[in-house]
Formats: C-alpha cells, sequence, structure tokens
C-alpha cells in the first residue's frame, strides 16, 4: 500500500494550540457563543485573519461561524505566500493536509482541473502559516470536506483573471467555500491602520470588485492577502454573489490594548460574499 504523503503542521503549538483537545476549547468558546449573521444567504467566500489564534482567533471564528454545519464539500483557501515564491500560484504536492484535528485530504481532482486552466505548481514541505491556520477552523465547522490549496505568489491585483474564472468553472456553489485569508494593515500606527482598513471595508460594503481592486492597488496598502481577496471576489461574482457582510473587524493594539503612537498594529476582518438563496 502507497504511504500516505503529508504536509504535516508548521505553527501548531506556536501560532495556535497543539492539541485537538485544546483546539476544540477555544472553538466551542469562541462559535458556541455567537450566532450567524447570514443565516437566509448563500456565503460562497470568506475573508479570514491569519494571525495566531490569540491575535486573529475570535476574528476568524465570526468568519467560520457563518458555514458551521453546512453542507459543504469543497473548501478552497487562497492564502498569500510569505516566503519565497516559485509560480504565479502554487498548490500542495502532498496528499493530505495534517493539524491536531486530524487530516485534511486534498481534492485532487479540482487541484487537477485548476492545472489545466491556471498557472499551478506543486510544491513540497512548505511552511506557509497563512493557509495552515485556516485549517483547523475548517475542520471544526465542516466535519467532511475535501481541500483545494492555492498560495498566491504574486501582488498584483489585476492580474487574477484566469485563477479566478478556473475557480468559477469548475466549483459547484451549492457545495463549496472559497476562503480569502488575509490580515489587514499592517503599520507602526494604530490610528493608520484603522483609517485604511476603513477605506477597503467601504469599499467592500459596496461590493464594486473595479472600486475594491483600486483600492488594494494603492502603493501604501499593506493588506497580505489582497490578491486572494480580489480572486475569492471575481470567483463568487462569476458564481452569483450579490453582496459583502462585515462580520467583524479588530485590529492587535485593541486586543493588546496598546494604543498608543508608534505601536505596531495589525488589522483583522471577518467578512463573507453571499447572494440570495
Amino acid at each position: 500500500m502507497e504511504k500516505k504523503r503529508i504536509r504535516k503542521p508548521a505553527v501548531a503549538g506556536t501560532w495556535y494550540p497543539g492539541t485537538e483537545a485544546d483546539c476544540r476549547v477555544l472553538f466551542d468558546t469562541w462559535l458556541g457563543g455567537i450566532e450567524k449573521q447570514t443565516a437566509d444567504e448563500k456565503v460562497l467566500g470568506l475573508i479570514s485573519p491569519h494571525a495566531g489564534y490569540a491575535f486573529s482567533g475570535p476574528a476568524a471564528a465570526r468568519a467560520y461561524k457563518e458555514i458551521e454545519g453546512l453542507p459543504i464539500k469543497t473548501a478552497v483557501v487562497l492564502a498569500p505566500m510569505h516566503r519565497m515564491s516559485v509560480s504565479r500560484y502554487m498548490t500542495s504536492a502532498e496528499q493530505y493536509y495534517e493539524t491536531p484535528m486530524g487530516l485534511v485530504e486534498i481534492d485532487s481532482d479540482i487541484v487537477g482541473q485548476l492545472k489545466q486552466r491556471a498557472d499551478i505548481q506543486a510544491v513540497s514541505g512548505d511552511s506557509e502559516h497563512s493557509l495552515e491556520i485556516q485549517l483547523p477552523f475548517l475542520q471544526y465547522a465542516l466535519k467532511d470536506f475535501k481541500l483545494v490549496p492555492v498560495m498566491v505568489g504574486h501582488g498584483n491585483v489585476f492580474d487574477v483573471d484566469d485563477m479566478a474564472l478556473a475557480l468559477a468553472e469548475v466549483l459547484d456553489p451549492e457545495t463549496s467555500i472559497i476562503v480569502a485569508s488575509s490580515d489587514m494593515h499592517h503599520i507602526d500606527d494604530y490610528a493608520l491602520v484603522e483609517k485604511r482598513d476603513a477605506a477597503f471595508i467601504r469599499a467592500l460594503e459596496e461590493f464594486s470588485v473595479p472600486d475594491i481592486q483600486h483600492v488594494l492597488s494603492r502603493p501604501a496598502t499593506s493588506i497580505c492577502g489582497r490578491v486572494p481577496i480580489t480572486i475569492m471576489l471575481k470567483a463568487c461574482s462569476s458564481m452569483g454573489a450579490e453582496a459583502a457582510r462585515i462580520l467583524l473587524y479588530t485590529h492587535s493594539s485593541e486586543i493588546t490594548g496598546k494604543k498608543v503612537p508608534g505601536e505596531y498594529t495589525v488589522g483583522y476582518l471577518a467578512a463573507a460574499v453571499t447572494r440570495v438563496s
């Protein structure tokens, strides 16, 4: 029997708990204490942050609450590659991702279909946290699903049509979710983080993809997942998305209480992209 090829966890025990029991305690607390905000809508996409759970976990929980228990069979996670990129898009060469919550099977069929439509290179042994950190939430919320991991290696929000179209072509919107993994602005000034994040949130709420691309393309933008967000929005729009709902916004200086000039601050947003059910 062929040995399973497994992408081992890189940040379990540091960025998030290293045991299933400890993960479940957090998820039970975070998701158990909130209500869905999109119960009358079909959720096609999510924006979820990817800092350590101590900082961004409650915001991520707001996003994943919206799909908890839904009959989703395919979860695409679009994540920025923070380290050296070898291609515009990368996926795992393994068969599974492992987290403290267990194994997540990669949907090799859908990955194969994407490879026929977009420039995607398989890589082994990556340590990208922005994708991994979404997985325990997905495992808790969905139970039974397959993963389509896509790590983004470029920063051009206007050069995304190939991947957005590919996703719209191969996914069944009734049984799929597209997660854009992204923190918001990273700046040594919490007030400026709030101001710049507010500009992005306004554009997102108006749900004009060209306007959102304009905001995300500004030279001062430090939203690390700006390309994953753009791909998700364009793909979901092709699948009938009509609106974006802001579920929660916060930032690290609110969490630490260090709202002082010069304090390095990172914004965290949870949002759902929806259409009428």
